[in-house]
């Protein structure tokens, strides 16, 4: 049995929807677990109604919880699952017709214990389009068998999730409990990238609450790397990781050779990453200037995690 867990909090804007395009894709055996963080706005109710238009179905469930973090919602839902493989799916993610089957093929390695799949975006504003950019450059790299999980679509065994304790409760934010996960994982099998997995995905469209999470990712990192979990990942890769080391230079040393090297090097690492979308001019400039400042965002962020995890 597969079971998909749906964690919610503030759903309400698109909840509804994404519940029924998940039931048209899905065999009518797959359990669906809906786990509320403590919503304020009508996640809830909606859920409830989805629920009751589904009676005849009997296999989707909502459990309620108070607001803690998205780590203490996933755990709360895998331990309620019957399935033998656990299926995470962001309440904000719309799958595609194949997307079920797609996240299963690969458990037909025996080694495999967990899949993630990828997203798409529809959306037409900069900061999305600047962020499925970053992350459809970052997967294309991105061999078969990887070393990190991404949530907002991810499959693992139910034996593997209770081996390593689930996610790591200890972010109150929607940062770093997932590649703790992934690093207590790896010792008990293979990850898989199925780049077939495909889901829609809602980004950020806000510029300012962008650069917010930003810092708090780089912030958390420190956290991470103090509870001893190494700093990097295939994935993030070397030229995403020297970014904040190039930003800390350009600042060691303004207004001389090494400041126009390092700056010079971080617009060129920016360049590197939307080298695909080099006929729109405007996209291109826009990229550039938010990517270089998100490298300062995630030094100010180490720094500050530096002083509140160790000093």
């Amino acid at each position: 049995m597969v079971s998909i867990i749906v964690p919610t909090y503030n759903s309400e804007r698109y909840i509804y929807s994404n519940l029924a395009n998940l039931i048209e894709n899905i065999p009518d055996v797959v359990e669906i677990i809906v786990v509320d963080d403590g919503s304020i706005d009508n996640t809830v109710e909606d859920v409830k109604d989805f629920i009751s238009s589904e009676e005849k179905r009997g296999k989707i469930f909502l459990i309620e919880k108070e607001h803690k973090n998205p780590a203490s919602v996933r755990n709360a839902g895998w331990k309620g699952a019957k399935g033998d493989i656990v299926i995470f799916l962001d309440s904000d993610c719309s799958v595609t017709e194949n997307w079920y089957e797609e996240m299963l093929k690969p458990f037909k390695e025996k080694d495999v214990v967990a899949v993630s799949g990828v997203y798409l975006s529809k959306q037409k504003k900069f900061i999305a389009r600047y962020i499925q950019d970053q992350t459809a450059y970052r997967q294309s790299k991105t061999k078969k068998y990887t070393d990190n999980l991404a949530t907002y679509s991810l499959a693992v065994k139910k034996e593997s999730l209770k081996k390593v304790g689930g996610f790591p409760e200890n972010y109150p934010h929607a940062s770093c409990e997932d590649t703790e996960f992934s690093y207590k994982l790896r010792k008990y099998g293979k990850f898989v990238l199925n780049k077939k997995a495909k889901v829609f995905h809602k980004h950020e469209e806000n510029i300012m609450k962008y650069l917010k999470k930003q810092f708090i990712h780089a912030k958390y990192r420190i956290l991470m790397f103090k509870r001893g979990n190494p700093v990097g990942d295939r994935y993030a890769g070397l030229e995403v990781m020297i970014q904040p080391f190039f930003a800390f230079l350009s600042f060691l040393f303004p207004l001389n050779p090494m400041f126009l090297t390092s700056f010079g090097a971080l617009i060129y690492l920016q360049m590197r990453e939307i080298e695909k979308m080099m006929d729109e001019f405007p996209f291109i400039l826009f990229s550039t200037i938010i990517g270089t400042i998100r490298a300062y965002v995630w030094l100010f962020g180490m720094i500050f995690g530096s002083i509140e995890f160790y000093l």
